[in-house]
């Protein structure tokens, strides 16, 4: 029996009581301490949806979405200060790429809904849209645009993934599955007389960061925005993304952190306008208690270039 039929098996018989497990620990909802105390109430799930593959997910987004309100602490706080500062103007609209279970969208979306801001939450899990679609049902939020798509650096090519399709590697070598749809450019799917009018670029797209930001340029070179990114630093250099924004006035940052559950060569980068004040933002604490764990001694934001 090789290594891969064995995890199978392993998953097989420990997945249901694991489910289980994660049905009695679930809450109704949410509290997002370090973004303002930002509430998120969750669907209601009952133990019936353990036996629908249809239903099965909502137990366990319910869940994930629970852990994440200290996954990325720095992040959070960085963006939180951002926004409540208005160095992310509530008026203005923020992409989401790789919004998975909505963790971030919903929350962001809460928090610049009174300004009239949207968020554009791209994914390309169905299942995943669903969810984040229920989230906004519940918790009255009608300013995101939900929107399954795999964004690249060009429109209409062939794309291919490894893994469930609700949290997947892409590639366009030919691995894996084809996905049921080519690719689009952010730009594309934003209209074009929206273009001017976003404050927030965050791309989480697992090694497709440098082509779906190409494919935002024009977004970028009108309206400016802040640009987060997230690189794991032993495989890409954060340069090879900052050589291609850098003529619009951008500083690129290392945000202070190491985040939790992945690879410890995993960083978040931010770029933000040379010409903005970030000693607001090297206040923030990078206390681990906190659920900050700095990767290297100094302010929570490291100037990279």
């Amino acid at each position: 029996m090789n290594k891969e039929s064995i995890i199978s098996s392993v998953k097989t018989v420990f997945f249901p009581l694991i489910i289980i497990w994660k049905y009695f620990s679930l809450k109704k909802e949410v509290l997002f301490k370090l973004e303002g105390n930002y509430i998120i109430k969750l669907p209601a799930v009952n133990l019936s949806y353990f036996f629908s593959k249809k239903k099965i997910s909502f137990i366990e987004n319910n869940y994930s979405i629970s852990e994440r309100v200290d996954n990325e602490a720095l992040l959070r706080k960085v963006v939180y200060k951002l926004i409540d500062s208005g160095l992310i103007p509530k008026s203005k609209h923020i992409v989401d790429i790789g919004s998975w279970i909505g963790d971030n969208s919903i929350v962001w979306a809460g928090l610049i809904k009174e300004g009239g801001g949207s968020i554009y939450a791209i994914d390309p899990s169905p299942s995943n849209i669903k969810y984040g679609k229920s989230l906004c049902e519940i918790n009255n939020l009608s300013n995101i645009h939900w929107i399954n798509e795999v964004c690249s650096n060009i429109s209409g090519a062939e794309i291919f993934y490894r893994g469930n399709i609700n949290h997947c590697d892409f590639n366009r070598s030919g691995i894996g599955k084809k996905y049921f749809k080519t690719t689009k450019t952010i730009d594309s799917i934003v209209p074009e007389s929206e273009w001017d009018k976003f404050s927030l670029v965050h791309l989480d797209v697992e090694h497709l960061e440098e082509e779906v930001l190409l494919g935002a340029m024009q977004i970028v070179s009108h309206s400016k925005p802040i640009i987060i990114f997230e690189q794991q630093i032993s495989d890409v250099d954060p340069n090879s993304i900052y050589s291609h924004i850098k003529k619009f006035n951008y500083d690129l940052y290392m945000i202070n952190e190491v985040p939790p559950g992945g690879r410890l060569d995993t960083r978040n980068f931010i770029a933000i306008q040379n010409d903005i004040d970030i000693s607001e933002i090297n206040q923030i604490s990078l206390n681990r208690f906190d659920g900050c764990w700095p990767a290297v001694f100094g302010p929570s934001l490291i100037k990279f270039n």
